[in-house]
């Protein structure tokens, strides 16, 4: 087999797949395919599923193809925060991700962290300088005309409607540079109807539609080896919402006869471009609020100018809105403030006395409001932060609609089992659509286990074991530290791991936690995966040895699962829980000297 060199580090072997092709479940046996997965999910224990297989198939084209070296500029379209944005920044110029980040209705939105802090997003380290995150919307890109040598665009069907699908293509082909690259993915519809597109759609709305030329033929029909593979959630074969589809890789070139074919029919209409424009002012008003009218009943000056600006409701009142009252009445009072000693003889000091004065009295009432506006809204703000902790502990706050929402998926569940077993004894062609369904409950109903758990935990631990508050204690031990009693008590066979820290630096033993146990951490990836196989959690704390901490590991942990607490040595008993079973309790001694106490219990397995 030839050898082409694609890495930094070296080469690595060619990939004989071609570059436009159907999913297959053999894919990965190609050793290059499988080699560029493992380096950009360095975490894969397996083969992988559909995320791998895009993942792996857009960065091997885009190498291969010569999209990417030291100049390049690459442009990632509503791709989230999957792995192959952080890999890229090893590969190019700079890496530039767009997506709705700040649109509370993406429900793929993995938040504002990623515009903040993308390195608390990705477990894997990546060139942090080299990656530019912009809140945009894919269907009408606000970028200049061929800026990017390459595009990455994971799952096209997700942008909408067929039209909203061509327009965001129309848009990747004009920011597309001469010659450059598109590497998207799609899922391709082999039975059923529903979001996935058919062969014929994605020839129609996604490669005619962004006037770009297939870099070799799409190979889009699909073998029967594919068709009776096994289909479970997050496998190259999936069922959704009454259809059964696979992945496609595309990789589509910008040539001298772009557009290839006439595409002026995807280009983003005119009412697209508004609905766009018109989520962005949503968006931004989420963020920008103004406090209620006047007792007159004409607005204040921070409601708007009365040119058409949309209002905003006051109950989304934020800091930012508090700050900006602030310096508008910092200006007006200072607009007759006296900045240095008067100079000059006694009639210009009286004359620059009475102009002062006169301002003051001119200004009396504007600052008078401002001041007004200033107090109300850092009244307003404070009245919001108190209400956040009440809801903690409140009826109605967060506990208990997690509580309600989490009873309602038991009973849709259990409805679901009911169904499933009538179709196991009387058959049913929906039999593989019911148990995807059942198991798409179960993964939510884990997250929502965990999710609750925490906020107990939460709770407890304000309140104390006893009704109190605990004695907060600093974990006695430095990253180092934590990183070398990891190596000590990981044996390497978990493969979810959570880690947690009853102390107020545990972002920075949080990052020796991650360097350990990289993509085997529970969080890393796009979305959380549960039931945990590990929990590892230090808590120097005088309640530590609370009950619901057990409670908390018997919902998270998975049949067989560990949980592992490091505390001081102290004299007392650890707790008991009926499903798990104390293994190990030991002193260790840290790096730096200091002794801890290791308990580990395991969460029984069902006979």
């Amino acid at each position: 087999m030839s050898e082409r060199a694609v890495s930094k580090g070296g080469s690595l072997p060619f990939c004989a797949l071609p570059f436009n092709r159907a999913g297959a479940p053999d894919d990965f046996a190609d050793p290059a395919l499988q080699a560029v997965a493992r380096e950009v999910f360095p975490f894969l224990s397996e083969d992988g599923g559909r995320e791998h297989w895009r993942g792996a198939m857009a960065v091997r084209a885009l190498r291969e193809l010569g999209a990417l070296g030291p100049a390049a500029e690459v442009l990632c379209v509503r791709a989230g925060a999957e792995m192959p944005i952080f890999h890229l920044t090893g590969l190019a110029r700079r890496v530039t991700a767009v997506d709705r980040y700040l649109d509370p209705a993406n429900e793929l939105n993995p938040g504002a962290l990623m515009l903040t802090a993308p390195d608390r997003v990705c477990p894997l380290p990546f060139a942090r300088e080299k990656l530019t995150v912009l809140a945009m919307d894919g269907r009408v890109l606000w970028l200049p005309d061929g800026a990017f040598a390459a595009i990455y665009a994971p799952e096209v069907e997700r942008f909408g409607s067929r039209e909203e699908i061509a327009a965001a293509l129309f848009e990747m082909g004009r920011v597309l540079a001469p010659g450059g690259v598109l590497t998207l993915s799609a899922a391709l519809r082999i039975a059923g109807e529903g979001i996935p597109l058919s062969a014929d759609e994605l020839r129609r709305w996604v490669i005619a539609a962004s006037g770009l030329e297939p870099v070799d033929e799409p190979a889009l029909e699909v073998p029967e080896t594919t068709l009776t593979a096994p289909r479970h959630a997050g496998g190259l074969v999936a069922v959704e919402e009454g259809s059964v589809s696979v992945p496609v890789a595309l990789a589509l070139r910008k040539t001298e006869r772009y557009p290839a074919t006439d595409n002026a029919w995807a280009r983003p209409s005119d009412e697209l471009r508004a609905r766009v424009r018109a989520a962005e002012a949503d968006t931004a008003a989420r963020f920008v609020s103004p406090p209620d009218r006047h007792p007159e009943g004409e607005p204040s000056e921070l409601e708007g100018s009365g040119r058409g600006e949309p209002p905003v409701q006051p109950e989304l009142i934020s800091s930012e809105l508090a700050e900006d009252a602030f310096h508008r009445w910092d200006n007006v009072r200072a607009r007759t403030g006296l900045d240095a000693p008067s100079s000059g003889g006694r009639v210009t000091r009286s004359l620059a006395f009475l102009r002062r004065t006169a301002g003051r009295v001119r200004d009396l009432g504007t600052a008078a409001d401002l001041q007004r506006d200033l107090f109300r809204a850092l009244l307003d703000r404070q009245t919001r932060l108190d209400e956040r902790l009440s809801a903690l502990d409140s009826p109605g706050g967060r506990v208990a609609v997690l509580e309600s929402e989490l009873a309602g998926l038991r009973s849709a569940q259990a409805e679901m089992q009911r169904a499933l077993d009538e179709l196991q004894t009387g058959g049913g062609g929906g039999l593989a659509n019911l148990r995807d369904r059942q198991e798409t409950l179960r993964a939510r109903q884990a997250r929502l286990e965990g999710a609750l758990a925490g906020l107990r935990e939460d709770l407890a631990a304000m309140t104390g074991p006893a009704g109190g508050s605990p004695v907060a204690v600093r974990i006695p031990l430095s990253a180092a530290d934590v990183a070398a009693l990891l190596a000590v008590l990981d044996d390497g066979s978990a493969g979810a791991v959570e880690v947690s820290f009853q102390d107020s630096r545990a972002e920075t033993l949080l990052l020796a936690a991650r360097r350990h146990f990289g993509g085997r951490l529970s969080s890393a990836g796009p979305s959380y995966r549960s039931p945990n196989d590990l929990w590892l959690h230090l808590d120097f704390t005088t309640a530590w040895n609370r009950p619901i901490l057990l409670d908390n590991a018997a919902a998270r942990l998975a049949p067989g699962g560990r949980l592992l607490l490091i505390t001081a040595v102290a004299a007392g008993e650890p707790p008991r829980h009926p499903k798990l079973e104390l293994e190990e309790d030991r002193a260790v001694t840290a790096v730096s000297g200091v002794s801890v106490r290791v308990l580990g219990w395991r969460k029984g397995v069902p006979v």
